[in-house]
């Protein structure tokens, strides 16, 4: 009996998964992590990408790609890749940064090259606990 409602829970549960990608776009989340943030902070994560010595697995997010039109066609892909296009604009410097150090270091440099990732189209990367990368690529 007390199970009764797990498929209305499952139900419901499924309904936030299916619209969870429609939220990640219009408020330019993936993982959790705000999108604007990670490209905001990427020349401190320089300094983290100068420091590994190894990368387990790398995550590849193309924004081209994965934008996703906000709630079924209200609001703009475009006016999402403008958007993201233009906070880099305003965090080149730490994004040249975290460019370079991508490309000093490497481990990093061979990692993105196993994946066919230019490093001249990254502009965030997020570094997991064990050295793993989720690279955002423009």
């Amino acid at each position: 009996m007390r199970y009764r409602f797990l498929p209305l829970a499952a139900l419901a549960l499924a309904s936030t998964v299916a619209i969870s990608p429609v939220t990640q776009a219009q408020s330019n989340l993936f993982g959790g992590v705000p999108l604007d943030a990670t490209i905001m902070r990427a020349g401190s994560t320089a300094q983290k990408i100068a420091r590994l010595k190894s990368v387990p697995a790398v995550g590849v997010i193309n924004l081209r790609r994965d934008l996703i039109r906000p709630f079924q066609g209200i609001g703009n892909y475009t006016d999402d890749i403008q958007s993201t296009k233009l906070t880099v604009e305003k965090n080149a410097s730490g994004v040249n940064r975290l460019r370079k150090a991508l490309r000093n270091n490497p481990v990093t440099r061979a990692a993105l090259a196993d994946y066919g990732i230019s490093i001249n189209r990254v502009v965030g990367v997020d570094v997991g606990s064990n050295g793993a990368l989720r690279v955002y690529v423009l």
